[in-house]
Parts: structure tokens; sequence; C-alpha cells
């Protein structure tokens, strides 16, 4: 095996890879082997959930500039924050729960200093510990993060908002969040 011929697994004596046991060297290698390649199977799974994840970013962004629509889901016609992101996920076939507040139970908590494309963005604008808001990470520098998601958005009163491309400031962000 790999491991014995690399030198990872190595010995003298009797061929046992330890004192007092039965398990040989040459057991330990494909043992050693059947691990470090399980190790490649999840970096290997890890990349490709990265790569998944940036192209929900890409997609969401043909939406901007659609309408806003409270309780809405469709890309199209209108979807509100929540709506938004769960119908770009379900495109990926994902199944989210609906409301920004279950999406952020959806999936796994991360640093939001290692936030990527495509991770969720759960804000907290009334300083009551909930996600008032979601959206998608699009990019992120450290100090603000930006999102494409569904706004009633300042400047969009008039047409009672549209999905958006928002830069904010992390002192809003409550969690980030890694689809599962």
């Amino acid at each position: 095996a790999t491991a014995v011929t690399n030198g990872i697994v190595n010995g003298v004596g009797d061929g046992k890879f330890g004192v007092g046991t039965n398990i040989t060297r040459q057991d330990m290698a494909v043992l050693i082997e059947r691990v470090l390649n399980f190790k490649n199977i999840e970096v290997e799974k890890a990349e490709v959930e990265a790569d998944v994840r940036k192209n929900v970013a890409k997609y969401a962004c043909q939406f901007i500039g659609n309408p806003y629509v409270y309780g809405g889901t469709s890309l199209t016609n209108g979807a509100d924050c929540s709506g938004f992101v769960y119908r770009v996920y379900k495109d990926f076939g994902y199944n989210l729960p609906r409301t920004s507040t279950e999406q952020r139970s959806a999936g796994t908590g991360v640093s939001y200093s290692d936030a990527q494309p495509g991770d969720l963005i759960c804000f907290d604008f009334n300083a009551n510990q909930k996600a008032d808001h979601i959206g998608i990470c699009e990019g992120w520098d450290g100090q603000y993060v930006t999102t494409i998601d569904g706004n009633t958005g300042t400047t969009n009163q008039a047409n009672g908002g549209c999905v958006m491309r928002r830069r904010r400031h992390k002192k809003y962000i409550l969690a980030v969040i890694r689809p599962k």
C-alpha cells in the first residue's frame, strides 16, 4: 500500500504495527489509506458545495430589479427577502424553510469572517436577536457584506421595492448560515 511505500507506516520486528497487537503494518497501511481517501472525498464534497453556492449567488443576480412582494416567492413576479432566498435555493434542489427566522436554522452557522458567496446572511436591524431580514451573500470584504435580496429599499419606495444588491456593515449581521 502507498502508506507503506511512502514511509507513513513502518516498523521492525515481527511485522506487527504495535507491541501486543495483532494488526500488521500492512493492515494499518490499508486502514490509513482508507482514512486518507475519506478525507479527500470530504474535501472534494466541500469544494463542490462551495461551487454550488457560488452558482446560487450568480443565479440570484439575474433577478435584480424584479419586484418586491411581501409574502411572495416568485423570482419574476415578486418575492420578499425570505421568499427570494427560498425560491433561489429551491431552483438548486434545496428545501429551505419559508421564513427568515426558520432559514436561520436551515444549515450550519459560520463566522461572518468566513462568509462565502451563496451563504445566507441573517440581519438584525431591530436589535432583537431575530432574523429581521435575510439575503444571499455575493461578497464579503471583512467590514461590509454584499447581498442579493428582496427589499423594500429606501430608493425604491415608489415602486414598492425590488430585488437588489445591497452593501451593509457587519454590525447588522446576526448570523451567517451555510445551507444544507
